[in-house]
């Protein structure tokens, strides 16, 4: 059995945070029923709906959310293809359980903004790679970044549940 790092680990925190602000809407399990139960489906990238129009703050957090996907990538991977293709198949697999679940919009431009962001992120890692001599001290102090993003982010979420029971 294959012993995982701490990397992995903040990983796997990182990746069920994502799931739950994009599938779940940041919801407690008390309030799913508040959640759509419809499916939309959009496969024509960069169409935009007359009425709606383009929500750009919803490309902008897309994007971020991702960023960090694309570190984590590198991170445990190290390949900048797999990386990438890995980026991918998470962001399509997100939008697979969209779908399935009936939760939203499931969108050709959420999958290319969420690879962006993943893109973004293994690009910054790689380039920061070029100044880092041993790959071990880069993913060390990315390790501790994320501890601390991590850490702050599941306290905001406790004080957030804790102020709105």
């Amino acid at each position: 059995m294959k012993k995982y790092n701490y990397t992995f680990y903040l990983f796997i925190i990182y990746l069920c945070l994502v799931i739950w602000i994009l599938l779940f809407k940041m919801s407690s399990l008390n309030d799913f029923h508040h959640l759509d139960v419809h499916r939309t489906i959009n496969l024509i990238p960069f169409w935009v709906h007359i009425e709606t129009g383009i929500n750009r703050s919803d490309i902008i957090k897309n994007f971020i959310i991702f960023v960090p996907l694309g570190i984590y990538m590198m991170m445990l991977n190290g390949k900048f293809f797999k990386a990438v293709l890995y980026s991918v198949a998470i962001s399509v697999g997100i939008e697979i359980l969209q779908f399935l679940f009936g939760i939203g919009i499931t969108d050709i431009n959420d999958v290319i903004t969420n690879t962006a962001g993943a893109f973004a992120g293994i690009a910054f890692f790689s380039f920061l790679s070029l100044f880092f001599r041993r790959k071990e001290k880069l993913n060390h102090m990315f390790q501790i970044i994320s501890s601390i993003f991590t850490f702050i982010f599941l306290v905001l979420i406790f004080v957030l549940f804790y102020f709105n029971r």
